[in-house]
């Protein structure tokens, strides 16, 4: 362990902020699910590439450096031949943000849900008093019923998309484990969240 970063220990956390909005911090488990269910699709990624090299108007191999890949992995890419690995989507995606959307909403929910459904106002403008420099509380992500609400909607887009059976099990499991993060919000606030996100009427 490195005694030069400090050890965050996960705490879930729920409750209402001092607008009267309610929040819950998401551990890191919960993260990684998420992240894995909401990454963009091959074909997704296809489009990000091409649409940077529009953007920038550079060739392959201009590209394929500031990816730092070689030419022939970034060919297959642009072809659909092969899919970028997790880590090289999220390069791709980054490279994108930068260059194409630089106004994209920069802060925790934005990064891990691939900008779909990103948490309102920049990093460490969390909903929140007392949340940490990059939106984060107890050493957890914070998000609030909005953000909730949005990541339920895309979740559910991706398990009635034609995606792979393992990835709609994925966005499955990511789910629940979301609809559990938010279990110390209202009683109020979470059926009606379950209602009209999953379609049930309790938790």
């Amino acid at each position: 362990m490195n005694a030069e970063i400090p050890v965050h220990r996960f705490r879930k956390q729920c409750g209402f902020a001092a607008d009267g909005r309610p929040f819950a911090t998401l551990s890191g488990r919960v993260a990684a699910r998420i992240a894995t269910a909401l990454a963009p699709t091959g074909e997704e990624c296809r489009g990000l590439i091409l649409a940077l090299r529009r953007r920038l108007g550079c060739s392959r191999g201009h590209l394929a450096a500031m990816l730092g890949v070689p030419l022939g992995t970034l060919r297959r890419w642009e072809e659909g031949v092969r899919q970028p690995s997790g880590a090289a989507k999220r390069v791709i995606w980054l490279l994108h943000g930068w260059f194409c959307e630089p106004n994209q909403p920069r802060n925790p929910m934005s990064f891990l849900s691939w900008g779909r459904c990103p948490a309102a106002g920049a990093a460490g403008s969390g909903p929140v008093d007392g949340a940490g420099p990059v939106g984060v509380l107890s050493g957890g992500v914070v998000v609030d019923d909005d953000v909730l609400h949005r990541l339920a909607k895309q979740l559910l887009a991706v398990m009635d998309s034609p995606r792979p059976a393992a990835e709609r099990i994925a966005a499955g499991r990511a789910v629940n484990l979301t609809v559990r993060a938010g279990a110390g919000l209202s009683e109020q606030c979470l059926r009606q969240w379950c209602s009209e996100n999953l379609g049930q009427g309790k938790t």
